[in-house]
C-alpha cells in the first residue's frame, strides 16, 4: 500500500482506507497465512512424498487437508483457531525453513508510514491485532482482537478509530457484537449478508483477488471488471459463511 498504491492515490486525490493488523506494524513478522503458505510451498518442493510427509506432520495435530499448498493453506486458515494455526506453523518449521528476513515485500508498514498516510487523508482502520478469523475464536479472544487493536491505533496515531474490516471478510453474530462493544461505527465484510441489529457493522465490500479481472487469455478485461464492480457475478455465487452465533461460544455480556 505505502510503496505502490499510496503515491498514486495521493496524486489522483482518490479517497482511500487501509486496515492494519496492529501487532505486525513496525515488525518483520509475516501474516500468519503468508507464513503458513510459504512453509507449505517449501514443504511441497522438498519432501519426496508430499502426501505421506504432510499427513505425517499434521496427523499428530489431528488434521487432514488437500494436497496443493494454496488450497491446504486456505483449508487450515479458514477452519482452525489461531492457536492451532501456530501449532501447524511450528510443526512445519521443524521440518522445513523459510528465510523471513528476505521477504521484505510481505512485511507490514511502520507507524511512521501510517502516520504519513493519515496526514494525507487516508483513513486508518483496524484489521484486528493478529489477523485472527473471528468466527473461529472464543469470545474473549474476539473482544481482545477488536478492542485491543482499536486502543493501539488511537494511542499510537492520536486518532479516533471508527472503521474495522473483518479478516477474510468473515463474521458471526458474536464477532459483530464484539465490534459493536469495541466502539467501531462502521465495519466491512466480503459478502452481501447484513446483521439486522448492526447493519453498519456488516457493510459489504467488493473483494478482488489477483487476476479477477482477466479474461480466458490472461488479458485485462474492462467488461469483467465492470461485472465485478456491479456485482453481476454475485447473483450466481452463494455465500459459504455461517453467520450464526457459534453454539460453543457463551453469549457476550
Amino acid at each position: 500500500m505505502y510503496d505502490h498504491a499510496f503515491p498514486l492515490l495521493k496524486r489522483k486525490g482518490i479517497p482511500s482506507a487501509v486496515f492494519v493488523v496492529t501487532d505486525l506494524i513496525g515488525t518483520s513478522r509475516l501474516q500468519i497465512y503468508d507464513k503458513l503458505y510459504l512453509l507449505l510451498v517449501r514443504a511441497f518442493s522438498t519432501w519426496r512424498s508430499v502426501p505421506r510427509d504432510l499427513a505425517r506432520v499434521l496427523h499428530s495435530l489431528g488434521i487432514s487437508l488437500p494436497r496443493d499448498p494454496y488450497t491446504a493453506m486456505r483449508v487450515l486458515f479458514t477452519a482452525l483457531p489461531q492457536a492451532q494455526l501456530d501449532r501447524v506453523n511450528e510443526a512445519l518449521e521443524a521440518e522445513v525453513a523459510i528465510d523471513e528476513s528476505a521477504l521484505k515485500e510481505l512485511h507490514a508498514c511502520s507507524w511512521d508510514m501510517l502516520a504519513e498516510m493519515h496526514r494525507a487523508g487516508v483513513t486508518i482502520g483496524s484489521h484486528t491485532q493478529t489477523h485472527a478469523l473471528l468466527p473461529n475464536e472464543c469470545w474473549h479472544k474476539v473482544l481482545d482482537e477488536t478492542a485491543g487493536s482499536r486502543q493501539v491505533l488511537e494511542r499510537k496515531l492520536g486518532i479516533t478509530s471508527n472503521h474495522f474490516a473483518y479478516p477474510n471478510g468473515s463474521f458471526s453474530a458474536a464477532a459483530v457484537r464484539a465490534v459493536a462493544v469495541s466502539g467501531y461505527r462502521l465495519a466491512y465484510t466480503t459478502c452481501r449478508h447484513r446483521d439486522p441489529t448492526y447493519p453498519l457493522l456488516t457493510l459489504p465490500r467488493k473483494f478482488l483477488w489477483e487476476n479477477s479481472c482477466m479474461d480466458a487469455l490472461g488479458r485485462f478485461s474492462s467488461s469483467i471488471m465492470s461485472c465485478q464492480a456491479h456485482g453481476v457475478f454475485d447473483s450466481v455465487a452463494r455465500c459459504r459463511q455461517d453467520h450464526r452465533w457459534p453454539v460453543s461460544m457463551p453469549f457476550a455480556p
